[in-house]
């Protein structure tokens, strides 16, 4: 009968090991879930501070357009390059 418990005792750890596994996904939505929850809170902070902090708005702001700025150029260079080819 020891032996068999032995035994049994293993297949019950491996069961154990498997369920962190499965909750390890969990984990990684909740903390999606929170980043979110804290992006939310950021911006609601930014139109908060809108009207007490109005140099602290115009330095995010033109961080975002110089960000949107970048973001621009790297993405429209592609599309003339395709119309010169087909220009071509």
């Amino acid at each position: 009968g020891e032996v068999h418990e032995a035994h049994i005792k293993p297949s019950v750890q491996t069961e154990k090991s498997i369920e962190p596994e499965e909750k390890k996904p969990d984990v990684l939505s909740i903390t999606n879930q929170e980043l979110i929850a804290k992006f939310v809170n950021f911006i609601e902070k930014q139109t908060e501070s809108k009207n007490p902090d109005p140099p602290v708005k115009e330095v995010e702001t033109k961080e975002n357009v110089q960000f949107i700025e970048n973001v621009k150029k790297q993405l429209p260079p592609r599309m003339p390059r395709r119309r010169v080819r087909i220009m071509k």
